[in-house]
C-alpha cells in the first residue's frame, strides 16, 4: 500500500470512528447512486417529498407572520376603540 492510500484509509477510519452515523448515511447514499438508483420513480417520489418538507419552515414563517400582523391590527383597533369610548 502506498502512502496516499494509507493516508486516505486512516482518514476514513478516523471519520467513521468520530461520526459513524453520517458516514453510514454517506455510504448508503453513494451505494444507492452507484447502484443505479438515482433515476428511478422511487427517487423522484423521495425528491418530491423532500421539497415539500423543505417548504414547511417557509410556510410556517409566513403563517406566523400573518397571524402576528393580524393580532397587531386587532390590538390597534381595540385600543383605538377603547380610546374613542373614553372621550
Amino acid at each position: 500500500m502506498n502512502t496516499a492510500e494509507h493516508i486516505y484509509e486512516e482518514e476514513i477510519k478516523r471519520r467513521v470512528d468520530e461520526h459513524p452515523y453520517p458516514m453510514l448515511a454517506a455510504a448508503l447514499g453513494l451505494g444507492y447512486v452507484l447502484g443505479g438508483g438515482l433515476f428511478t420513480p422511487a427517487t423522484l417520489r423521495m425528491g418530491a417529498l423532500a421539497i415539500r418538507i423543505a417548504q414547511i419552515p417557509l410556510l410556517r414563517a409566513r403563517l406566523f407572520g400573518a397571524v402576528e400582523q393580524t393580532m397587531h391590527h386587532l390590538a390597534a383597533e381595540r385600543s383605538n376603540g377603547s380610546a374613542a369610548e373614553d372621550d
